[in-house]
């Protein structure tokens, strides 16, 4: 099953802040039991995984530009042989349009800023970061895009 192996896509490469308690097999299951766990697969492998997280601690940051009509991403992930292929755009696009679907017009994720391949392609991909914050035992920028037209 899918949510068996997500997190083994990630855990213990360089510049991952995951280990084997996040993200747990919970998390993990609860997206995928709420359609918001989303990921690209390969000969019945998984190489790609991207999540909607419903309501949580980060939407309380008062760094934020955006609070209304917004979605936070979380967990992506592409296997390390198959990037540099634009999978995480390709993830990030789908994504995107889920959202808009959804009623969503701004996308927030917070991302470890040891992780630079990430940072950079979020902001190629349109990411502002807004603040920069220790949480969790690490550090993350906080990153925001609007992906809608309205917002308040």
């Amino acid at each position: 099953m899918v949510v068996d192996n997500i997190a083994d896509v990630q855990i213990g490469e360089e510049n991952c802040v995951w280990d084997e308690c996040y993200p747990s097999y919970l998390e993990v299951e609860e997206d995928y039991k709420a359609n918001n766990l989303f990921v690209l697969e390969e000969n019945n492998e998984i190489i790609a995984a991207i999540s909607i997280v419903p309501k949580n601690e980060m939407d309380n940051f008062n760094e934020w530009k955006y609070t209304n009509n917004v979605s936070e991403i979380a967990r992506v992930i592409v296997r390390k042989d198959k990037r540099g292929q634009n999978l995480s755009i390709i993830m990030l696009d789908n994504i995107s349009e889920i959202l808009i679907n959804r009623g969503k017009n701004v996308i927030h994720l917070a991302v470890a800023i040891k992780n630079k391949a990430a940072v950079k392609n979020y902001i190629k991909y349109g990411f502002e970061i807004i603040a920069k914050k220790f949480m969790y035992n690490n550090e993350y920028y906080l990153c925001e895009k609007n992906i809608g037209d309205k917002n308040e």
